[in-house]
């Protein structure tokens, strides 16, 4: 078994992972082992080896606790979640608003709520789809970067009103956050040709990057299966 896995003119294995993002580096871990694991199956069924265990909360050992394709989607989704922000934040259009740094605190510590609507016969798609995104993964990244929440409501038929909340903070604080939320929303909801919409690629190569990565996990385990359909219901704002 051991050579299996350390193969001709190998050494003992270790996996080291460089710098990154805590997820990633998870994952990374995690996907060795699996490939080892692959290495040492014996029999199609699986059934000659031993029960094999991966706890990506601890990356120096192999836990006693079965990581679940639940637990690896969720973990699925977190790295998503810092692709999608930078694929987005690299566009010229929100540059250009997160070039423009926060005033300076001033006014009373107050919380903040600002709400607009907008009609969906302006648009020539599904606007709700649209800040919402893949997974929820746009608007997260919003919500993210401007320190706020964002909750959608539908007024009328065709009427859309989104709310944005900022937490207490100076005025002067919470007003930038405010508009800032607002200046990304309207980004989004900029009107382009299909060979120039940017967000609706970058949405849609997300999306299908993760619809990829879960089927590959739904493929490799077999088993713990319930609960995944509750990841895939719509996001609650």
């Amino acid at each position: 078994m051991t050579g299996r896995i350390i193969g001709p003119r190998g050494y003992t294995v270790k996996i080291f992972v460089e710098p990154d993002y805590e997820s990633i580096v998870k994952f990374k871990v995690w996907k060795a082992f699996q490939l080892i694991y692959c290495l040492l199956r014996m029999d199609p069924t699986g059934k000659d080896m031993q029960p094999y265990h991966s706890d990506v909360n601890d990356i120096n050992a192999v836990s006693s606790n079965h990581y679940s394709v639940v637990e690896m989607l969720k973990v699925l989704e977190k790295q998503m979640l810092t692709c999608h922000m930078n694929n987005l934040l690299v566009l010229p259009m929100f540059h250009d608003i997160f070039s423009i740094q926060s005033p300076a605190a001033s006014g009373r510590v107050t919380n903040g709520c600002a709400k607009k609507i907008y009609s969906l016969l302006d648009f020539p798609f599904n606007i709700a789809g649209r800040i919402i995104g893949p997974r929820g993964l746009t608007v997260k990244v919003i919500q993210t970067v401007c320190g706020c929440r964002i909750r959608l409501r539908w007024k009328e038929l065709n009427a859309l009103q989104i709310e944005v909340f900022v937490e207490r903070d100076f005025e002067s604080i919470v007003k930038f956050k405010l508009w800032r939320a607002f200046e990304c929303i309207n980004c989004l909801l900029k009107t382009f040709s299909s060979d120039e919409d940017m967000v609706n690629a970058i949405q849609l190569k997300d999306l299908k990057f993760y619809a990829t990565q879960a089927e590959m996990l739904k493929v490799h385990f077999l088993i713990n299966l319930s609960g995944v359909d509750s990841l895939n219901a719509p996001l609650t704002l």
